[in-house]
């Protein structure tokens, strides 16, 4: 599909939650180029997302089981 991505992990409590991806065109950039460009705005999307979910769990009443199934 001429196309490349990248992700970064999204973790909360220890556990992996998500990610965030980012796919191109591959003809239009190299992945070290795209790593170059976006690594610092991936990095910071990552960590305000893992600061509002922690931030959202600890108000979760202690009584929640959160253990992965």
């Amino acid at each position: 599909d001429e196309r490349n991505s990248t992700a970064m992990p999204i973790s909360l409590g220890g556990q992996v939650i998500g990610c965030i991806n980012l796919t191109w065109k591959r003809r239009l950039m190299t992945t070290s180029a795209i790593v170059e460009k976006h690594l610092a705005s991936l990095k910071q999307a990552v960590n305000l997302i893992e600061q509002s979910g922690a931030r959202r769990l600890a108000r979760i009443p202690t009584r929640v089981n959160l253990s992965p199934l």
